[in-house]
């Protein structure tokens, strides 16, 4: 009868199956329910207070995410609840205990499965700190399939761990590993070089190894380097990302040298003058709003290096206006420094009454004082 019942638990609770039900049972099963039947015998719980601790434990062992480090005592947990349960419902004359014993034994799976988690975080200690650099580069999200099957190859180590396999799950993780360094770089190219992969098409698409070659094959080189850079390199966050901008800089570039290099070459006479008289409008512009007359006529070249020189000549004249600024801010603060003694707006704060003079103190008129005093005879109190 039990064991029909365990059978349709299994059954019903398959979302936490990891395989066949016999293949999952722990070595600790036996002592775990030799122990509860052992304390159920002498009924220190009620069979209410019995199931109420179990779904206690039970909720515990959720929050401690027992189905990531210990899902085979998690699912026994379960399913001697859920058995402790029935018996409440309908009881078996054969186990008059039978509620207290299944649910002190779901109990004792969760100490087990406490025991369990703290073994995996022992021997897998390298995968776990590793899974978390996934995490933190939203693999789960971005890379479902594949990190569904790093989870899966993690199950199957935990697994050796509860059956107690520790060492044979330590020496058998090296191929997940190397599957989470392969993820974790393919994540990596994916954030820092997917837009440059995607302006390389966009110019490749264009022909710009016809109207851009330079500028394309530049970007190609560059794109290969950091992808290289990425896979000999993947923990450098801060290298990777400067590769990354740099990629996509001269991806960026390529394009738009592509896109007017094509459309100059395939322009006729009268719109290549436009477009040049356009350029020298610009130039022209640019030169008026440095203070300017504009250019005479010549060629672009001169064009651009007139401008050039305007824009020289006025970061000089900036540079220069800057320190003037700033000698005379200098000379601002030096005034504002200074203190003019006795010109406080209230002199009399600062005055403190030293001493008050008695009557024995004023001077025998039969003795005059001096018409003058030296500075010796004065005395200051601060």
């Amino acid at each position: 009868m039990r064991f029909r019942i365990r059978t349709s638990v299994c059954i019903m609770t398959s979302v936490f199956l990891l395989g066949g039900c016999a293949n999952n049972q722990i070595a600790e099963t036996e002592r775990v329910e030799a122990k509860a039947a052992h304390a159920a015998i002498k009924r220190a719980l009620t069979p209410k207070e019995a199931i109420a601790k179990a779904e206690q434990n039970i909720a515990k062992a959720e929050q401690e995410n027992f189905a990531f480090f210990a899902p085979t005592h998690l699912q026994q947990a379960q399913e001697a609840l859920l058995l402790a349960k029935q018996l409440e419902q309908s009881p078996d004359p054969k186990r008059p205990n039978g509620v207290i014993e299944e649910s002190l034994a779901a109990s004792h799976y969760i100490e087990l499965g406490l025991k369990n988690k703290d073994d995996v975080l022992l021997y897998l200690k390298e995968a776990i700190a590793h899974k978390r650099v996934l995490q933190s580069l939203d693999v789960p999200d971005r890379f479902t399939e594949e990190y569904n099957l790093i989870l899966n190859d993690f199950a199957t180590l935990i697994r050796m761990i509860e059956r107690g396999n520790a060492e044979q799950a330590l020496n058998q993780q090296k191929p997940m590993r190397l599957a989470m360094t392969e993820l974790e770089i393919k994540a990596l190219k994916d954030e820092h070089l997917s837009y440059a992969q995607k302006l390389l098409d966009e110019a490749d698409a264009l022909d710009a190894d016809r109207y851009a070659p330079k500028s394309f094959e530049k970007a190609q080189q560059k794109f290969r380097i950091a992808n290289q850079y990425i896979e000999q390199h993947f923990r450098d966050r801060k290298g990777i990302h400067q590769q990354g901008l740099d990629a996509t800089s001269l991806a960026q570039l390529a394009l738009e040298v592509c896109i007017e290099s094509k459309r100059i070459m395939t322009m006729d006479s009268q719109e290549s003058e436009k477009y040049v008289l356009a350029i020298q409008d610009k130039l022209s512009s640019f030169s008026r709003s440095l203070g300017q007359k504009g250019h005479p006529a010549q060629s672009l070249e001169k064009s651009y290096q007139q401008v050039s020189q305007e824009i020289v000549a006025l970061r000089g004249e900036q540079a220069k206006t800057i320190q003037a600024l700033e000698a005379a801010n200098l000379e601002l603060a030096r005034y504002d420094d200074i203190e003019l003694i006795g010109m406080q707006a209230a002199p009399a704060a600062g005055v403190k009454v030293i001493e008050v003079m008695q009557s024995q103190d004023v001077p025998d008129p039969s003795n005059p004082v001096p018409a003058e005093q030296s500075f010796d005879d004065i005395q200051f109190m601060e």
